[in-house]
């Protein structure tokens, strides 16, 4: 994975809470509280969902929701495979939509969710986080660099109260709290700081290329006869532009494949196989 910047909010976070803040989020009318939560309970309060791993075209997803004095900061970032940046959108929300959010999500028992933890679990570098600090929780909290299937985690925190949790496939998961939570903090993505359009990898002749490199069943992979350490699926692997070979090796099941590529300069090329 490249390294990953840390997003500056300094130019959001100064802006004047008047008429010139964004506008009320459009929030679902069942985003309601049984009680709201007071200015105090508010104070360092977030709700995030990150990524963690994806068989897609993302390398990194974030929808954030931070209190930040008068007001609250929504946040919606994504970076694309192939890429080596990522693309931010970042805007005010007013407190009355941030107090409904957070009391809405701490009626859904967003600071008791059980973890639905992948395995095996793998270790992952740390991400930085658009609340401005380095991400440095456990491996067990990181999640798996790869994953058949998308690995979320969840993080809320509310006056002396966080809770930080995994999800494999939250959307297959028959507590259906993971999936309100996170098409809740979507949906205010999307609404205050805007939508992302895809961005394709682009660049000159002498950039790296990239191999986006899957198969079924996993197996381990070689790029010009060196192994990766990784298993499949592989993201955003950066080689030099030119041919390839790519070898992947089930070991379990004696299984081996070889196939040879021609990756361009900024594209990534895409490896889908089905081992014989």
């Amino acid at each position: 994975m490249p390294s990953w910047r840390l997003w500056p909010l300094v130019l959001a976070l100064a802006m004047p809470v008047v008429a010139h803040a964004a506008e009320p989020a459009v929030l679902p009318p069942e985003v309601t509280a049984t009680q709201l939560p007071t200015d105090a309970e508010l104070d360092g309060a977030w709700a995030r969902v990150q990524l963690r791993a994806n068989p897609g075209p993302f390398q990194y997803l974030a929808y954030e929701l931070t209190s930040r004095g008068p007001a609250g900061v929504v946040s919606h970032v994504r970076g694309f495979m192939g890429r080596s940046d990522v693309v931010t959108r970042t805007e005010l929300l007013t407190k009355t939509d941030l107090r409904r959010i957070m009391g809405y999500l701490r009626d859904l028992g967003a600071l008791k969710l059980p973890a639905v933890l992948p395995a095996p679990l793998q270790p992952r570098k740390p991400k930085p986080s658009a609340i401005g600090v380095l991400d440095t929780a456990s491996e067990a909290t990181h999640g798996p660099d790869h994953s058949p299937v998308p690995v979320v985690e969840l993080s809320f925190r509310l006056g002396d109260h966080e809770c930080t949790v995994l999800v494999t496939d939250p959307d297959s998961q028959a507590d259906r709290r993971y999936a309100r939570f996170i098409e809740l903090l979507r949906h205010v993505a999307l609404h205050v700081a805007g939508p992302i359009a895809y961005e394709a990898p682009s660049g000159s002749a002498g950039q790296a290329g990239y191999l986006f490199i899957d198969s079924a069943p996993s197996a381990e992979v070689s790029v010009d006869g060196v192994p990766l350490g990784e298993t499949t699926p592989v993201f955003a692997h950066a080689v030099a532009p030119g041919n390839h070979t790519i070898m992947l090796e089930n070991k379990r099941l004696e299984l081996r494949r070889e196939v040879k590529v021609k990756v361009q300069a900024g594209l990534t090329t895409a490896v889908e196989l089905e081992l014989p």
